[in-house]
């Protein structure tokens, strides 16, 4: 019954693999725009959508010859020149993970690595760097690498290793680390007293004279002394107070010292309810007025670093650790006075996971400044400048976007496609507008049609030009469908009437000269954003078409503009 169960399950998976195979298949055998290609990439787009909408991830274990879900065979076919899973084997990738959110355009570039994988074998290329190349914001894998006795490589570790030495030569030549800015709440400094606590680690007393009970204690023992000393801290805390001493309970005072130790030590752990006990205790404590205000956000801003930060949020082989949401809860509890600790382990975070989690504490936490983010837009690593133009597009601060403006330039499509999907939130500003409409010129595909949907949403006549100029272009025709789709219906979102004749001519069959089908379906897509009868009059004559594809996209298109009408006026604000 269980085997059953499991086997019912994995269905869905089988079906997705099924047409993951297919889609490689037929890209190896027709041209990238040929329809049968088009065909089952969406095919293949829309079971993974369905699935991934439903689970939030699909995770596939790679083996020589199959693909495993849960253990469970879920892919295998036997020629191994033709089977994915021993192209992906063969050059070490040993799991591979799609999330909730994935795009149709990750869905092709990946296929189209796996159809190219082959080719790559007498080149200085391999399916794992192409896959790199794409830097894929839902799609991960695991490399096992053959240098590393088969441990796993986790994507972006390479960069991370060049780009560390880098910042390290940087740091030794200007004498400093990573900007932070002043620490939240410091107080007045005092001459240190040297106090070791790493002593209690292994029983001995805080003041260094031997063991405390003359006996070796147990782990247990240990977390119960360090828990009594904190006791005894919080209680001398709030005795002080009493006659408030500022130097007491400055950065170096061997009371505040002590305290950072302490919860270094549960950080190590983690010990979350010591770690819950300090921050309950030290609220607590300023709520009453019975210590210094502040004096909480000087102990955390101390103790937590950037490397503790990636170690609590780093995965373990393929696994997050299990207590990660209650990193993130802990994290977004001291995100006040915390964010430079924060920021820096976002720059150095090598797991594409802890890079999710870090961004989603900085974006949910009290606010950037863009004083914080202004160096990590000028840094020469492209990952960097991604995830701070994200970060920049949460702070809906309109002092930024002269700097994305700026860096729509970057050398890196991967930082441009961020700055146009961070400049599409800002509003149709001029200088916003400007910026999307020079960047229909950019040479990246993917780039351009982000900015296409943009000026859909945001533009005007002036940008109406600057579209219709790129339709006209002598390569249109030749476009990604997924770009051809994203102009033409940016066009008549703004142009509306006047986009009829063009789109008109566009769907029929030319007499001299086959204009791609791919064109003719998008233009037949863009009339359901023209709230006209003169538009559904010329769906209806699609729909009536001999051409059974000409006739579903019409159809469809009729559908889509009714329910456009229906909710609100087709699809623009």
């Amino acid at each position: 019954m269980t085997e059953q169960r499991t086997l019912a399950d994995n269905r869905p998976v089988t079906a997705i693999c099924r047409q993951l195979h297919r889609a490689y298949r037929d890209m190896r055998l027709y041209p990238a725009e040929h329809p049968v290609v088009a065909e089952s990439l969406g095919l293949l787009a829309g079971l993974l959508d369905s699935y991934l909408s439903e689970s939030g991830l699909l995770l596939l274990e790679v083996q020589e010859d199959q693909l495993l879900q849960d253990g469970e065979p879920v892919y295998s076919h036997a020629p191994r020149p033709d089977n994915m899973a021993f192209l992906m084997f063969r050059d070490g990738i040993r799991s591979l993970t799609f999330h909730a959110g994935l795009e149709t355009r990750e869905v092709e570039a990946f296929v189209r690595c796996l159809a190219q994988a082959n080719d790559l074998t007498e080149s200085d290329h391999d399916l794992v760097t192409r896959l790199w190349e794409q830097d894929f914001s839902h799609i991960d894998y695991y490399v096992a690498d053959p240098f590393l006795g088969g441990e796993v490589l986790r994507e972006g570790t390479i960069d991370v290793l060049r780009e560390t030495v880098l910042r390290r030569l940087d740091q030794v030549r200007s004498g400093e680390g990573l900007a932070g800015g002043p620490r939240t709440g410091r107080l007045q400094a005092i001459r240190p007293t040297p106090v070791d606590l790493s002593r209690l680690d292994s029983g001995e007393s805080a003041t260094g004279e031997g063991p405390a009970d003359g006996s070796q204690r147990t782990v247990d023992e240990a977390a119960d002394l360090v828990r009594d000393f904190l006791v005894v801290l919080l209680e001398i805390v709030s005795t002080d107070s009493r006659n408030y001493d500022s130097a007491s309970y400055g950065e170096e005072a061997p009371l505040t010292r002590a305290l950072v130790r302490v919860v270094e030590t549960y950080l190590e752990g983690p010990d979350w309810a010591g770690l819950e006990l300090v921050l309950e205790q030290l609220q607590q404590l300023e709520a009453q007025g019975r210590c210094p205000a502040g004096y909480l956000g000087l102990v955390m801003s101390q103790a937590v670093t950037a490397e503790r930060v990636g170690r609590l949020l780093a995965r373990e082989g393929q696994e997050a650790p299990p207590d990660t949401e209650r990193a993130k809860r802990f994290l977004r509890a001291v995100s006040p006075w915390t964010t430079s600790a924060l920021l820096e382990a976002l720059v150095v975070a090598e797991d594409r996971s802890a890079r999710k989690h870090l961004l989603d504490l900085l974006e949910s936490g009290p606010g950037l400044a863009l004083e914080q983010l202004a160096s990590l837009l000028e840094d020469s690593r492209w990952y960097v400048v991604r995830n701070a133009v994200q970060l920049a597009a949460g702070m809906r601060d309109s002092a930024v976007v002269p700097h994305l403006e700026r860096l729509r330039r970057h050398p890196d499509a991967r930082v441009r496609r961020e700055v146009v999907r961070a400049l599409g939130g800002f509003g149709a500003g001029p200088v916003v507008l400007r910026a999307l409409a020079a960047t229909l010129d950019d040479e990246d595909s993917s780039v351009r049609t982000l900015a296409a949907r943009a000026l859909g949403w945001l533009g005007g006549r002036e940008q109406e030009t600057s579209l219709l100029a790129q339709v006209e272009a002598r390569d249109f025709p030749l476009r990604p469908q997924e770009e051809v789709e994203a102009l033409l219906g940016a066009y008549a979102a703004i142009a509306r009437e006047r986009a009829l004749p063009l789109l008109d001519k566009m769907w029929r069959r030319r007499l001299l000269g086959a204009r791609p089908l791919a064109v003719r379906l998008a233009a037949l897509k863009a009339l359901a954003a023209v709230p006209s009868a003169a538009a559904q009059a010329v769906l209806r004559e699609a729909a009536k078409s001999g051409e059974s594809q000409i006739r579903k996209a019409a159809m469809q298109a009729l559908q889509d503009g009714q329910s456009g009408r229906s909710g609100g006026g087709g699809g623009r604000p």
